[in-house]
């Protein structure tokens, strides 16, 4: 069990390194004996977080009419 600990506190390192405020990331010990492991479902969260921010981006350059560089 002591594997698993070490996993996710690497994890929440990890988020908390990034200053990334996913509320959507809780990760539960009963999930790792889930399909999906914990990196992956980390790296999926963080994904559509980025995803989401590049979308209000893009809608706010085309709010403002302004020239701005699509990400």
């Amino acid at each position: 069990m002591a594997g698993i600990e070490g996993e996710i506190e690497k994890n929440f390192i990890l988020i908390r390194l990034l200053h990334l405020k996913i509320p959507s990331v809780i990760i539960l010990k009963t999930e790792v004996f889930m399909k999906e492991s914990i990196l992956d479902r980390v790296g999926r969260e963080m994904a559509e977080f980025l995803q989401g921010m590049r979308d209000q981006i893009n809608a706010k350059c085309k709010m403002q009419s302004a020239k701005c560089v699509r990400f």
